[in-house]
């Protein structure tokens, strides 16, 4: 894996381990996460073209990020909504 997708990984570890940590995704194309308290996701990428990027964004769920050179999909989150407490029958 790329060192500069590492760094996010160990910026997550640390937030998790404070307990700061929202939301984590990882793979060998990217790299990414949520603080509990912000509506913004930092996201880093290595899309195949080559393009490498990091945003800092508010993305609407289920996260999706295009590379910004080759409009192609670079990642998309599998994170489901949270549903609330079941009906009581």
């Amino acid at each position: 894996m790329d060192s500069w997708l590492l760094e996010f990984r160990e910026i997550a570890k640390r937030l998790h381990d404070e307990g700061k940590l929202g939301m984590f995704s990882s793979s060998n194309k990217h790299a990414a996460y949520k603080q509990v308290d912000d509506e913004k996701v930092h996201v880093r990428y290595i899309c195949p073209c080559g393009h490498k990027e990091e945003i800092y964004a508010i993305l609407k769920s289920p996260y999706q990020v295009k590379c910004s050179a080759c409009k192609a999909l670079v990642w998309k989150s599998k994170l489901r909504k949270k549903r609330g407490p079941k009906a009581k029958a």
